[in-house]
């Protein structure tokens, strides 16, 4: 019982630690940010339960409610050049990155 005690001590330390470093890497991340970008992404990660983004699945639907998007939506989000936020459930759309 000691045993495990000391390593779920241990396995929470070594959370803690990771923890802090990726607040702090978030930290410098977000001064990239303009400000008025960040508050409407800290409202809507507020207002959507912790899920401010919603990535586009197979090239079409909104990855938080799963609606259809106009071509014009996602052209708008390959253009990136603003934040592009789904008509219905008004998440910031993105596409994930393809590795290669």
């Amino acid at each position: 019982m000691i045993c495990k005690m000391e390593e779920l001590d241990r396995e929470y330390e070594g959370i803690k630690m990771q923890t802090g470093n990726l607040e702090q890497i978030r930290d410098l991340k977000t001064k990239e940010i303009p400000d008025s970008a960040l508050s409407n992404y800290e409202k809507l990660k507020q207002a959507k339960k912790g899920i401010a983004l919603a990535r586009i699945e197979n090239d079409e639907y909104c990855g938080g409610c799963h609606l259809h998007l106009p071509v014009t939506i996602i052209n708008q989000v390959l253009q990136r050049t603003q934040l592009v936020t789904c008509n219905n459930c008004n998440r910031i759309l993105y596409f994930k990155k393809e590795k290669g």
